[in-house]
C-alpha cells in the first residue's frame, strides 16, 4: 500500500503483448453493481492497465509508465480518505470520494443511462450525508428514469 494512487484515464489503450498474464480479483456486490475489482499481473503482481465501465476508457496506473507521460496531475480525489499524517499542498483542486464518485457517474451519463443510473443510485445509497451531492444525484435520477423510451 502506499498514501495514494496515482493513474492516468485514455482512451482507447491496447495490450501489445501480456494479456494473457493479468489476472482479476472482484469483491462480491455489497448493496449494487459495480463490484470492486482489481486487474493484477499473474507473475508479479503489479496493477495493470483497467477499463473503467462499459466505455473506450481506460485507467493506467502511473507507476508502470516507463517514460515521462507528459500529463500532470488535475486534482486530488478521495481526499476525505487521505492519511492522517499526509498533507496536501498546492493549487489542485481536492474531492471528496462523493464529490469524485459524482463526476465519473456524469462521465458514464454518457455512456448509458442504466449505467448512469446504477450509478446515481450507488451515489444516494453511499453518500447520503453530502447534501449538495445527493441533490445532484436525485435530480439527474429522477430525469433518467422519467425519460420515455421510444
Amino acid at each position: 500500500g502506499s498514501a495514494f494512487f496515482a493513474a492516468l484515464t485514455v482512451r482507447g489503450f491496447a495490450f501489445l503483448s501480456g494479456e494473457d498474464l493479468i489476472r482479476s480479483y472482484e469483491a462480491p456486490i455489497q448493496v449494487m453493481p459495480p463490484a470492486y475489482r482489481k486487474d493484477f499481473c499473474g507473475r508479479c503482481g503489479s496493477p495493470v492497465p483497467w477499463p473503467t465501465g462499459d466505455s473506450d476508457i481506460c485507467a493506467v496506473p502511473a507507476g508502470s509508465l516507463d517514460s515521462d507521460p507528459v500529463v500532470r496531475p488535475e486534482g486530488h480525489i478521495w481526499v476525505n480518505c487521505a492519511a492522517p499524517w499526509f498533507e496536501i499542498n498546492g493549487q489542485l483542486p481536492q474531492y471528496s470520494d462523493a464529490q469524485y464518485m459524482l463526476h465519473q457517474v456524469q462521465i458514464w451519463d454518457n455512456n448509458g443511462e442504466q449505467r448512469a443510473a446504477d450509478g446515481y443510485r450507488y451515489i444516494l445509497a453511499y453518500f447520503p450525508q453530502v447534501t449538495e451531492v445527493v441533490e445532484v444525484a436525485r435530480e439527474q435520477l429522477a430525469v433518467l428514469t422519467s425519460t420515455p423510451k421510444q
